[in-house]
């Protein structure tokens, strides 16, 4: 099995959440991250392109360290407005210091977009595609997104289980 870290970009004990849990019972090796409180905003000092490491030291310092040591990442995220979320966001441009050092170039990336939506209108997937494009700019393989539809109320994933099962599944395979 790959060395994994995930990240869930909600605080919320909801969606999110569940597949993440979803996930760590079926491969319990995986070392997980709830972003949010503790990981301070990037200031765009570009400190991080001389010396390869943020000067902000906050929750983002085991993160960084868990993501480098890591052969594969997986980005849990709930999407409003074909966005992901503004936790996400943040530990995007978090990971500048590794954009130099080209420390995570090469990692498998999998990537779980949440959203309201149904598949026609596309928003989950524009999400995805978004993360792809960091995904390309940042040297990691991408490997697969997994986009979840009609999920509005913060448990509407637990009247999943067949699609959990499925995406869960899918990531231990291609994980082996």
């Amino acid at each position: 099995m790959k060395k994994i870290t995930m990240v869930i970009g909600s605080m919320r004990n909801g969606n999110s959440a569940f597949m993440a849990e979803a996930i760590q019972k079926t491969i319990p090796e995986i070392t997980t991250f709830t972003l949010g409180n503790g990981i301070n905003y990037c200031t765009g000092c570009l400190e991080c392109d001389e010396l390869h490491e943020c000067v902000i030291h906050d929750r983002m310092d085991d993160i960084l360290s868990s993501i480098i040591s890591s052969d594969a990442l997986i980005i849990i995220t709930p999407v409003r407005y074909s966005l992901m979320s503004g936790d996400v966001k943040v530990f995007i441009d978090r990971l500048n210091p590794t954009a130099v050092s080209e420390s995570i170039v090469g990692k498998d990336l999998f990537i779980i977009a949440i959203g309201q939506t149904d598949e026609s209108e596309g928003t989950i997937q524009e999400a995805i595609d978004s993360l792809k494009m960091f995904s390309d700019n940042a040297g990691l393989n991408f490997v697969a997104g997994y986009p979840v539809f009609l999920c509005y109320a913060s448990n509407d994933l637990k009247e999943k289980e067949n699609d959990v099962a499925e995406i869960v599944s899918q990531l231990r395979s291609l994980l082996q």
